[in-house]
């Protein structure tokens, strides 16, 4: 869920018109629309205030809870959702990659160094 959806969902359940955040947070009615349609994002100010007028944290609106995807071989987590404005983050999904590619090189490599020492003891 994105801050603009946050914001809505908080206002919307505060009874509380555009207008009426608005005014207490000294912006404009356009820019709280801006902010609920994810437009734009608000200032650091007016996350202060809206988590205080809403009785809600700054990390509730900021944080997106990750929401895991698949799960590779040994519980490696393939992928994550959310970010900012919902956009998915393509970093994340590359460095699990990396480090999935990684763990399964070092398993075969374990495997190849216990295969040789068992053939030098027998040979």
């Amino acid at each position: 869920m994105t801050i603009g959806e946050k914001i809505k969902k908080l206002r919307l359940a505060a009874e509380m018109s555009q207008e009426q955040l608005a005014s207490r947070l000294y912006v404009s009615r356009q820019c709280v629309s801006k902010w609920e349609r994810d437009a734009a994002a608000p200032c650091v100010y007016s996350v202060v205030r809206i988590s205080e007028i809403f009785g809600v944290t700054t990390d509730f609106l900021l944080k997106n809870p990750p929401q895991i995807g698949n799960f590779g071989e040994n519980g490696v987590v393939l992928g994550f959702g959310g970010g900012f404005g919902g956009v998915k983050s393509r970093r994340v999904y590359t460095m699990t990659e990396r480090v999935a590619k990684k763990a399964e090189r070092a398993k075969r490599r374990k495997k190849a160094e216990r295969f040789v020492q068992v053939r030098l003891r027998s040979g």
